[in-house]
């Protein structure tokens, strides 16, 4: 069967992309709501951190991790954005460059050395700024992802929270 042997943290991390992948899709498809998945995307990915912690971590569930946040923090936040502004080359053009820097990050993320810090601004965190902002501002928008992508690739140290 292809869900054997994940544990709870892989399946928190598959409701993340999943709730990802349905802002996405609504998105796409023009609705309104499509920002509605990021409280369940965020809820998912912070629960999935603290079943990993309290369980033994694994290979699989730190790649899952990542590529859940991939599609929640960084590819949903930028289709919203582009949904909510209306097609054009720049914003288009910004979401490309977010798309890009979220993933970098990620993946330095994921080999850094230092556990305790976090370099660039989270995922989560832009994602969240990038949305409201779109929202209110969609004029914006191919601003607000050119400066969350700058903000997420920049080489800064942030204290990881203790949670």
């Amino acid at each position: 069967m292809v869900f054997r042997g994940l544990g709870a943290a892989d399946w928190l991390s598959l409701a993340n992309a999943a709730a990802g992948a349905t802002g996405i899709t609504l998105a796409i498809a023009g609705a309104s709501v499509a920002a509605a998945y990021l409280p369940f995307a965020v809820l998912f990915d912070w629960l999935d951190g603290r079943a990993a912690r309290r369980n033994r971590p694994s290979a699989l569930g730190k790649q899952l991790d990542s590529l859940a946040d991939s599609i929640s923090f960084v590819a949903a936040p930028a289709a919203i954005a582009v949904s909510v502004a209306g097609f054009g080359w720049v914003v288009v053009c910004a979401a490309m460059f977010y798309c890009c820097c979220g993933v970098l990050r990620l993946a330095r993320f994921n080999t850094q050395a230092e556990k305790n810090v976090f370099y660039g601004l989270p995922s989560p965190a832009t994602a969240v700024a990038v949305i409201v902002l779109a929202l209110v501002w969609p004029q914006w928008a191919w601003l607000w992802l050119f400066a969350s992508a700058v903000a997420m690739a920049a080489p800064f140290k942030l204290g990881k929270p203790v949670v």
